[in-house]
């Protein structure tokens, strides 16, 4: 009985270590497909990715810039939002999504992430002026 119970064991860490590894040639191929400019690929990668592995915060980062990138604009405001759900410390994304809405004509939101930018960098010039142009 030992025995079995040990090559379960075995065999459910070999199966584990196996996915890790096919999530990790996953997120390398979509990076490569990254710098290879084959934006449609690097999404469709890190999608499936996604897929496997959900909630991981760089991950809707990257996917945000990549359709940036390839002006899909809605669909980077959406993976800018999650990110900014799981970090939400991170002051810059809150000024790539007040420019998104802006694109969008969404002012009443623009308004809010220049706002919510500027509360941590109270000093930037550039943004209080976008800010002062929208009022």
């Amino acid at each position: 009985m030992k025995k079995i119970k040990l090559t379960v064991a075995v065999i459910l860490v070999l199966v584990l270590v196996s996915a890790v590894k096919a999530q990790e040639d996953l997120l390398q191929e979509a990076y490569r497909q990254l710098s290879l400019k084959e934006y449609s690929r690097a999404i469709l990668l890190f999608e499936k990715y996604l897929a496997q592995k959900p909630g991981e915060a760089r991950i809707y980062l990257e996917m945000a810039y990549v359709l940036v990138k390839v002006e899909d604009d809605a669909g980077a405001l959406g993976y800018f939002l999650k990110y900014l759900e799981k970090e939400p410390g991170q002051v810059q994304v809150n000024l790539e999504v007040a420019y998104l809405y802006m694109r969008q004509n969404n002012l009443e939101k623009a308004e809010e992430y220049f706002r919510a930018y500027l509360e941590r960098r109270p000093a930037h010039l550039e943004v209080k002026a976008e800010l002062a142009y929208l009022l």
